[in-house]
């Protein structure tokens, strides 16, 4: 059997891809909003805070920037890797459209090079009209 291109095509929403990055980048945006919202309000609160209770709650609020930091760190780098996902769907669906392209043409040259043999092994026979057969006509 020889090789055929793959006639299926890639199944891949790109509107739905593009929507969840979207989202992942947006949610990214409010935690980064919140976090410099939140800094500046910490800022204040350093400034007149004194006591064991503000080293704890200090210590819990770099703990929950440095997770909020995490986070939204990860819901870029899953944004970007629905977006690559969603380029390689896009261009495997294009290979694969080149490659039936490039079959179907390569199968045309194909079958009319059989016939060119065929007919060049069998040639058929013409009809020719001769003087002698012109009265019977």
């Amino acid at each position: 059997m020889t090789w055929q291109p793959n006639w299926n095509d890639v199944h891949f929403n790109r509107a739905a891809a593009d929507q969840a990055a979207s989202a992942l980048h947006a949610a990214a945006r409010r935690l980064d909003d919140q976090a410099a919202r939140r800094a500046a309000l910490v800022a204040d609160a350093d400034a007149q805070w004194r006591g064991g209770h503000r080293d704890v709650w200090f210590d819990t609020y770099e703990r929950l920037r440095a997770d909020a930091a995490d986070l939204a760190s990860r819901l870029r780098a899953n944004a970007s890797r629905i977006n690559a996902a969603s380029d390689a769907a896009v261009y495997e669906q294009a290979l694969r459209e080149q490659q039936r392209s490039d079959w179907l043409r390569l199968q045309e040259i194909q079958r009319q090079r059989e016939a060119a043999a065929l007919v060049e092994a069998h040639p058929s026979p013409i009809a020719v009209s001769t003087p002698q057969h012109v009265g019977l006509l």
